[in-house]
Protein backbone atom coordinates (compact mmCIF):
# COMPACT_ATOMS: atom_id res chain seq x y z
CA UNK A 1 0.00 0.00 0.00
CA UNK A 2 2.68 2.90 0.73
CA UNK A 3 4.38 1.66 -2.57
CA UNK A 4 0.92 2.47 -4.23
CA UNK A 5 1.14 6.17 -2.54
CA UNK A 6 4.05 7.21 -3.19
CA UNK A 7 3.55 6.22 -7.05
CA UNK A 8 0.30 7.59 -6.67
CA UNK A 9 1.65 10.94 -5.50
CA UNK A 10 4.74 10.71 -8.59
CA UNK A 11 1.97 10.26 -10.78
CA UNK A 12 0.62 13.21 -9.92
CA UNK A 13 3.60 15.63 -9.49
CA UNK A 14 4.28 14.75 -13.01
CA UNK A 15 0.75 15.31 -14.24
CA UNK A 16 0.61 18.88 -12.44
CA UNK A 17 4.47 19.84 -13.51
CA UNK A 18 4.34 18.51 -16.84
CA UNK A 19 2.46 21.87 -18.59
CA UNK A 20 5.55 24.03 -16.67
CA UNK A 21 8.24 21.81 -18.80
CA UNK A 22 6.44 21.70 -21.74
CA UNK A 23 6.22 25.93 -22.13
CA UNK A 24 10.48 25.83 -21.49
CA UNK A 25 13.24 25.33 -23.99
CA UNK A 26 14.27 21.31 -23.19
CA UNK A 27 16.28 19.50 -25.97
CA UNK A 28 14.94 17.06 -27.91
CA UNK A 29 14.07 13.67 -27.26
CA UNK A 30 16.50 12.14 -29.76
CA UNK A 31 19.17 14.15 -27.49
CA UNK A 32 17.83 12.91 -24.18
CA UNK A 33 16.48 9.25 -24.35
CA UNK A 34 17.82 7.24 -21.58
CA UNK A 35 17.02 3.79 -20.82
CA UNK A 36 14.78 2.86 -17.74
CA UNK A 37 15.70 -0.14 -16.13
CA UNK A 38 12.57 -1.80 -15.29
CA UNK A 39 11.52 -3.61 -12.01
CA UNK A 40 11.48 -7.45 -11.36
CA UNK A 41 10.97 -8.07 -8.23
CA UNK A 42 10.08 -5.81 -5.20
CA UNK A 43 11.43 -7.32 -1.73
CA UNK A 44 9.86 -5.46 1.02
CA UNK A 45 11.15 -1.52 0.69
CA UNK A 46 13.58 -2.69 -1.67
CA UNK A 47 14.19 -3.55 -5.52
CA UNK A 48 15.60 -6.24 -7.59
CA UNK A 49 16.13 -4.76 -11.29
CA UNK A 50 16.08 -6.48 -14.12
CA UNK A 51 19.84 -5.57 -14.81
CA UNK A 52 20.45 -7.44 -11.85
CA UNK A 53 18.50 -10.13 -12.49
CA UNK A 54 20.31 -10.46 -16.15
CA UNK A 55 23.82 -10.03 -14.12
CA UNK A 56 22.83 -13.24 -11.88
CA UNK A 57 21.43 -15.19 -15.00
CA UNK A 58 24.77 -14.14 -17.07
CA UNK A 59 26.53 -15.16 -13.56
CA UNK A 60 24.94 -18.78 -13.33
CA UNK A 61 24.96 -19.37 -17.17
CA UNK A 62 28.86 -18.78 -16.85
CA UNK A 63 29.31 -20.94 -13.84
CA UNK A 64 27.24 -23.71 -15.15
CA UNK A 65 29.74 -23.59 -18.30
CA UNK A 66 32.84 -23.51 -16.44
CA UNK A 67 31.69 -26.52 -14.66
CA UNK A 68 30.59 -28.42 -17.98
CA UNK A 69 27.08 -28.84 -17.01
CA UNK A 70 24.24 -28.52 -19.42
CA UNK A 71 22.58 -24.86 -19.12
CA UNK A 72 18.99 -25.50 -17.48
CA UNK A 73 15.58 -23.95 -19.64
CA UNK A 74 15.75 -20.29 -19.71
CA UNK A 75 12.38 -20.11 -17.63
CA UNK A 76 14.21 -22.24 -14.75
CA UNK A 77 17.28 -20.29 -15.09
CA UNK A 78 15.90 -17.02 -14.56
CA UNK A 79 13.66 -18.19 -11.90
CA UNK A 80 16.32 -19.55 -9.89
CA UNK A 81 18.44 -16.54 -10.23
CA UNK A 82 15.41 -14.32 -9.13
CA UNK A 83 14.72 -16.36 -6.01
CA UNK A 84 18.16 -16.11 -5.46
CA UNK A 85 18.32 -12.33 -5.22
CA UNK A 86 15.16 -12.28 -3.33
CA UNK A 87 16.66 -14.56 -0.88
CA UNK A 88 20.29 -12.33 -1.20
CA UNK A 89 18.08 -9.29 -0.05
CA UNK A 90 15.91 -10.70 2.48
CA UNK A 91 19.23 -11.71 4.14
CA UNK A 92 20.79 -8.09 4.01
CA UNK A 93 17.62 -6.82 5.14
CA UNK A 94 17.90 -9.33 8.13
CA UNK A 95 21.52 -7.58 8.83
CA UNK A 96 20.65 -4.55 8.20
CA UNK A 97 17.78 -4.49 11.12
CA UNK A 98 20.68 -6.58 13.04
CA UNK A 99 23.31 -3.71 12.81
CA UNK A 100 25.46 -6.12 11.54
CA UNK A 101 28.82 -4.72 10.03
CA UNK A 102 31.84 -6.23 8.34
CA UNK A 103 35.48 -3.88 8.56
CA UNK A 104 37.46 -3.63 5.56
CA UNK A 105 40.09 -6.31 7.87
CA UNK A 106 37.46 -9.15 7.43
CA UNK A 107 36.99 -8.01 3.71
CA UNK A 108 40.61 -8.65 3.37
CA UNK A 109 40.45 -11.79 5.19
CA UNK A 110 37.98 -12.98 3.24
CA UNK A 111 40.25 -12.34 -0.15
CA UNK A 112 43.06 -14.04 1.39
CA UNK A 113 40.85 -17.12 1.79
CA UNK A 114 39.35 -17.29 -1.04
CA UNK A 115 42.84 -16.14 -3.37
CA UNK A 116 44.36 -19.40 -0.86
CA UNK A 117 41.56 -21.47 -1.56
CA UNK A 118 41.82 -21.17 -5.53
CA UNK A 119 45.54 -21.60 -5.19
CA UNK A 120 45.94 -17.94 -6.33
CA UNK A 121 47.89 -14.84 -4.47
CA UNK A 122 45.85 -12.08 -3.82
CA UNK A 123 46.93 -10.04 -6.80
CA UNK A 124 45.74 -13.09 -9.10
CA UNK A 125 42.21 -13.42 -7.47
CA UNK A 126 41.89 -9.84 -7.88
CA UNK A 127 42.95 -9.82 -11.82
CA UNK A 128 40.85 -12.82 -12.54
CA UNK A 129 37.72 -11.08 -10.87
CA UNK A 130 38.21 -7.99 -13.00
CA UNK A 131 38.09 -10.10 -15.90
CA UNK A 132 34.89 -11.10 -14.60
CA UNK A 133 33.73 -7.76 -14.87
CA UNK A 134 34.31 -6.90 -11.20
CA UNK A 135 36.17 -2.96 -10.40
CA UNK A 136 37.55 -2.95 -6.77
CA UNK A 137 34.37 -0.75 -5.80
CA UNK A 138 31.96 -3.45 -6.95
CA UNK A 139 34.08 -5.95 -5.52
CA UNK A 140 34.36 -4.84 -2.15
CA UNK A 141 30.76 -4.26 -1.47
CA UNK A 142 30.16 -8.01 -2.98
CA UNK A 143 32.47 -9.27 -0.37
CA UNK A 144 30.85 -7.31 2.51
CA UNK A 145 27.37 -8.29 1.02
CA UNK A 146 28.36 -12.09 0.99
CA UNK A 147 30.44 -12.06 4.77
CA UNK A 148 26.84 -10.05 6.11
CA UNK A 149 25.19 -12.78 4.56
CA UNK A 150 27.22 -15.27 6.07
CA UNK A 151 27.03 -14.02 9.28
CA UNK A 152 22.43 -14.01 9.43
CA UNK A 153 22.60 -17.25 8.35
CA UNK A 154 25.28 -18.23 11.46
CA UNK A 155 22.65 -16.11 13.68
CA UNK A 156 20.34 -18.20 12.13
CA UNK A 157 22.06 -21.38 12.66
CA UNK A 158 22.93 -20.70 16.27
CA UNK A 159 19.13 -20.20 16.65
CA UNK A 160 18.06 -23.38 15.47
CA UNK A 161 20.46 -25.19 17.56
CA UNK A 162 19.75 -23.36 21.05
CA UNK A 163 15.98 -24.10 20.59
CA UNK A 164 16.64 -28.30 19.49
CA UNK A 165 18.69 -28.00 22.56
CA UNK A 166 16.28 -26.07 25.30
CA UNK A 167 12.36 -26.07 22.71
CA UNK A 168 10.15 -23.97 24.50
Amino acid sequence: MRLYKIFAYMLTSLCISMPLYATTNMPSPANTAQHLDSIAAIVNDDIITSSELNRAISLAKYNIKKAHMNIPPAANLRSAALQQLIDHKLQLQMAKRAKLTVSQKQINTYINAIASHQGMNVSQWKQSMYKQGYNSQTLNQTLKEQILVMQVQKMAVAFKLQWLSNPP
